[in-house]
């Protein structure tokens, strides 16, 4: 399934045949919040990510089975809202499905910053849909058509962010069986995020890929696959200490990416002499993060880090949040 959903044409053709079971007469509105997320953590390019709480996207709709108007409203970012992900995404769905939607975008979630603000998007539009149209979808067809969501945005569809923002807590992507296996931790798991607010490319997620080698070293494999197993151990084992050691190794994206965040190796030491556990960049970057044992020393290595770069001339914010294990979640209004 993961790789099934790459155009709209092949959204529409799917969407035409599940609405054509199911077809709501009633009017809904309800409300869908997505949160925020980390991917890769380290060594896990591609294939892990985690949702992380406080951050979110709230995606309000109002559904009419009568007429054909689609609007949007979007507070928190300034884009065309023709060029929105959730607009493009209501836009395949309103033609397989029908009647009018109005749709209200509360973008909690900074744009271009490695924290998954596309994915989560994503994820609530197609979540909110499919419930608005009475849409029956497995979990793999609603990551695989956020994925699609993805796509619009960095080119091709990705899915560690929208898996782990749509199912909660860490996700492990099966790429060989398109399968999204969710990691439950009970443990309390607290995570600094520190956000550089510094210029960023155009079509950022894209560049960033683009700087990675086209060939790895084979010593470099061996040690990434080490510290893959490595961090999925500490995260079975809820072994704070593994887990730090594992994600703070990276030997595919972390050397090249790390050259677009200033002073970056700079803060990983001074995160990691301060009792921080573990240490990388957030996505694609330039927002990077600190594993911490508890809420009070994700607050400290987080004051450390800003005062740090605000002393180099690099304005930032940080935040603490641990785990969202809940994913997306549904409301419905009336």
């Amino acid at each position: 399934m993961i790789r099934r959903f790459l155009d709209s044409n092949m959204i529409k053709d799917f969407l035409n045949i599940k609405c054509s079971y199911s077809k709501r007469k009633n009017r809904i509105r309800l409300k869908v919040s997505a949160p925020a997320s980390i991917a890769n953590l380290g060594p896990g390019f591609d294939v892990l990510a985690v949702a992380i709480s406080d951050l979110k996207d709230i995606l309000e709709i109002s559904y009419d089975p009568h007429g054909s108007d689609l609007d949007l409203e979007v507070q928190g970012i300034d884009i065309p809202k023709e060029e929105n992900i959730v607009y493009r995404i209501a836009s395949i769905f309103q033609e397989s499905c029908e009647g009018s939607l109005y749709l209200k975008l509360f973008k909690g979630i900074p744009i271009s910053k490695g924290l998954g603000s596309s994915g989560a998007s994503s994820v609530a539009a197609v979540v909110g849909l499919s419930k608005t149209y009475g849409i029956d979808l497995s979990d793999e067809e609603i990551i695989s058509i956020a994925g699609y969501g993805e796509s619009i945005v960095a080119g091709e569809p990705h899915y560690d962010n929208v898996s782990a923002s749509y199912l909660g807590g860490f996700v492990l992507i099966d790429h060989e069986m398109n399968r999204f296996i969710k990691l439950d931790i009970k443990k309390d798991i607290w995570f600094t995020i520190l956000i550089p607010e510094i210029p960023v490319p155009e079509n950022k997620t894209l560049y960033a890929r683009s700087l990675l080698p086209n060939n790895l070293d084979r010593r470099d494999v061996i040690k990434q696959m080490s510290n893959i197993a490595k961090l999925l151990i500490g995260i079975y084992k809820e072994d704070l200490k593994m887990m730090g050691e594992a994600l703070s190794k990276d030997y595919i994206a972390e050397p090249y990416r790390s050259k677009m965040i200033p002073y970056y190796y700079d803060l990983k030491k001074i995160a990691l002499e301060n009792e921080a556990l573990g240490f990388n960049i957030s996505g694609a970057g330039p927002s990077v993060f600190a594993l911490t044992k508890d809420s009070f020393d994700a607050e400290r290595v987080g004051r450390i880090l800003s005062k740090y770069l605000s002393e180099k001339g690099v304005e930032n914010r940080y935040f603490t949040a641990k785990i969202n294990n809940f994913g997306a979640v549904v409301e419905v209004i009336m």
